[in-house]
């Protein structure tokens, strides 16, 4: 556990994270909090969030962009989409199309360096701190269609055929839409932190059927919940896909056989509470962080074919509600397993096959799951080569646990229930080594009888 001091410390840090992440979900938590009143309020957040089935929607006294759009009789070019904006601007560029209409009467032909200036007095009143208007930009297939960083909510009526444009840091965007039939239609290279930082982003209707690389396409969108169904057919990377999209309650995404890292895909997504059933992972590396602190999430899919995954690190990690893993996960070729489960506070069992014979790294792998019984008989480390003290450390009611042919030091002393049985099995496959420690602790020290001590200290071991 390392020395008094530096417990003291980390519990320190892991309080601070807590009332980090509790303070941004708006619940009342301060350092004077222990560590179990802090995780107790986690535990009693409400995880089901109040919203209407029929999806985001917009203002009642905005203009209805959509029907502006039907209504509009603007021919001769083959799309267009309309920009519901703020009034936080006089002029604003125009930029990215062959024509423009807006809502103060006003129509242009590009040129360049064209700007508009308003007249907010056309500008139209609403219950909220600003007005709106809206802004028409007329186009063919554009291979970019930039929008402002006043946008509230943009509507394409239009397909884009080429690069995405970046629609990140858009601290007022609220709904990203394509109309029915209308998408990204060329094969897109990436979406790559696309809405990056759009904290007021509620619905987004897109599609990623074309899309290589969806890494953080949706990364810290706090208030994301309204979204389709992904089809990930030719993606691979899916990367911090939704990472802190802290509003998600459901995520349903398909076809994912294609993509090879999923890692921290939606970590930090502490409403989420339901994903398909399934998610093919089998040509997945890492699945590093994937679930970590989605604090609500009850249940992972059933059949998760992780056997060609070799990072698991903090995979489960702060996953607070979830008690079981899936009857089969496979982490036969995983060599990361540290802080797998870490604070998976609720969790009771994992499943019987559970090969770790490749694990390299296990540090703080079982740390605090307080309420686990029953891990797989024989845990293999043989090839282990960083343990740690606290692989076992706040896990006091596993019973029957036995290690495989570990060669680093390692402790067990806050395993209660612990058996001579279990203590002499570990030590006769213990590898002989130089310098390494196994702890025990006093009381299952006091389970051994004469003798017993010298089968790890005649391999080398130093016993505490």
């Amino acid at each position: 556990m390392g020395t008094l001091p530096q417990a003291l410390s980390e519990l320190s840090k892991r309080r601070d994270e807590l009332v980090y992440n509790l303070d941004i979900m708006g619940v009342d938590a301060s350092n004077s909090d222990t560590l179990d009143v802090l995780i107790d309020k986690v535990l009693e957040i409400e995880t089901d969030v109040p919203y209407g089935e029929e999806g985001w929607k917009p203002q009642d006294d905005w203009y209805d962009i959509k029907s502006v759009l039907h209504n509009d009789a603007t021919g001769g070019y083959g799309g267009r989409y309309i920009q519901l904006l703020t009034d936080h601007e006089d002029v604003t560029g125009l930029s990215g199309g062959l024509a423009y209409r807006t809502s103060d009467g006003a129509f242009y032909t590009n040129s360049a360096g064209l700007t508009h200036t308003w007249n907010r007095l056309q500008d139209k009143a609403t219950s909220l701190r600003y007005k709106v208007r809206w802004l028409i930009t007329y186009t063919n297939e554009p291979s970019t269609a930039p929008i402002s960083d006043f946008c509230l909510w943009v509507y394409f009526d239009v397909n884009i055929n080429g690069v995405v444009q970046n629609y990140r840091n858009k601290r007022f965007l609220q709904s990203f839409e394509f109309a029915p039939g209308k998408n990204i239609t060329a094969v897109v290279a990436s979406t790559q932190m696309l809405f990056l930082n759009d904290m007021a982003l509620c619905k987004v209707r897109i599609s990623t059927v074309n899309v290589t690389n969806c890494n953080q396409m949706f990364n810290n969108c706090g208030s994301l919940w309204d979204l389709p169904q992904f089809d990930l057919n030719i993606c691979t990377d899916a990367g911090s896909m939704f990472l802190n999209c802290r509003s998600l309650v459901t995520v349903d995404v398909i076809n994912t056989s294609s993509v090879t890292n999923m890692s921290n895909m939606f970590s930090g997504c502490y409403r989420l509470r339901r994903l398909p059933e399934t998610i093919d992972v089998s040509n997945c590396t890492t699945l590093a962080g994937m679930f970590y602190f989605c604090t609500g999430l009850r249940n992972v899919p059933n059949i998760m074919n992780t056997s060609n995954c070799t990072n698991f690190s903090t995979m489960f990690q702060a996953v607070y509600s979830l008690t079981r893993l899936p009857d089969v996960l496979d982490v036969s070729n995983g060599t990361n397993l540290s802080s797998m489960l870490q604070d998976a506070v609720s969790m009771t069992y994992l499943p019987d096959v559970f090969n770790t014979g490749s694990a390299t790294n296990i540090t703080r792998m079982f740390y605090n799951t307080r309420l686990l019984t029953k891990v797989p008989p024989n845990l293999d480390f043989t090839n282990v080569a960083t343990a740690g003290t606290e692989v076992f450390s706040q896990a006091p009611y596993i019973r029957g646990l036995r290690v495989y042919g570990m060669g680093v030091s390692f402790s067990m002393s806050d395993v209660q229930f612990l058996t001579r049985d279990d203590i002499l099995f570990t030590f006769n496959n213990l590898k002989t080594v130089s310098g390494q420690t196994i702890t025990l602790g006093t009381a299952n020290r006091a389970k051994l009888q004469p003798g017993d001590e010298a089968i790890a200290t005649g391999k080398g071991w130093t016993i505490a």
